[in-house]
């Protein structure tokens, strides 16, 4: 046997059988939609002043297929999303510069209908408050991946 391996390499089996011609190009063809697939989740921008924060929940999003951009601020993030064209914005409320409830008016007035999510650990914010001046969604800090991309899904099909 030959060791070149080509793009309809037979493997023999130990009965002597070979198992089907597999060409290459099909098998990367098909990972590539697969990722592909995997990757149609949405773009996310995620905004907030704690970094390791914005990390974290970016690193969640992107093991679930999203694809995200991260700011430390409102006037930040008002930058990013010229350039990257967000389905769903994550942002914390309380921030130097430009706070989240600044931020989502801006949103609003530039790119109507963009969600966005507003987090927060405050206990003087609530859902409906959120709502009330215009967020797709609130959740309070700590929260647990779960309850994050449950509200993700519902935020984007609705």
């Amino acid at each position: 046997m030959s060791d070149k391996v080509d793009k309809s390499t037979h493997l023999p089996l130990p009965s002597g059988k070979r198992l089907p011609t597999m060409r290459s190009d099909l098998v990367l063809r098909g990972i590539r939609d697969l990722v592909q697939l995997r990757a149609n989740n949405g773009k996310v921008l995620v905004v907030d002043d704690e970094e390791f924060l914005v990390e974290i929940i970016r690193e969640r999003l992107e093991s679930e297929g999203y694809q995200t951009e991260g700011a430390g601020n409102g006037v930040e993030a008002l930058e990013r999303l010229s350039a990257f064209n967000a389905d769903l914005v994550i942002s914390g409320i309380r921030m130097p510069v430009m706070g989240g409830d600044t931020f989502l008016r801006r949103c609003q007035e530039n790119y109507p209908g963009l969600p966005v999510i507003l987090m927060s650990a405050s206990l003087n914010w609530t859902d409906q408050e959120a709502k009330n001046i215009g967020a797709a969604g609130y959740i309070s800090l700590p929260f647990s991946f779960d309850d994050l991309k449950k509200l993700i899904k519902s935020v984007m099909t609705s």
